[in-house]
């Protein structure tokens, strides 16, 4: 008789590589102009990074300078839970969870630049 065990959830370290992988390989198909996020990540494995939307794609690069239209700032553990759907993202904003510098209009913008459209929105 075999049983099936779980895989092991995977580190935070391979979570966020899997998210910035994720962003990677979504693109940004609806940008249309280049704009730069600096997100700051606090906690264990956190750190400088900056996520670049534009017509040709979306990068992440660890980055300590360089300018951003926007800066977000956060911790790693909320940052994970975002992008597993353990917290809404607007809840975080409004329960100071998230720290937004520069613009919330290019802020929300982001969402819709790498979130696919829902189907709410035909309606």
């Amino acid at each position: 008789m075999t049983t099936e065990t779980e895989a092991p959830a995977p580190s935070r370290v391979e979570r966020l590589r899997e998210i910035f992988e994720a962003f990677h390989a979504h693109g940004a198909p609806q940008a249309v102009q280049t704009t730069r996020y600096r997100f700051e990540l606090t906690g264990e494995h956190g750190g400088s990074f900056m996520l670049t939307l534009s017509p040709s794609g979306a990068t992440w690069e660890q980055a300590d300078e360089g300018d951003a239209d926007v800066t977000v700032r956060l911790t790693v553990d909320d940052l994970i839970a975002i992008a597993d759907g353990e917290i809404d993202g607007r809840f975080a904003v409004a329960s100071e969870r998230i720290e937004i510098e520069g613009s919330l209009e290019v802020a929300a913008a982001m969402l819709s630049q790498v979130a696919p459209p829902s189907p709410l929105d035909a309606l």
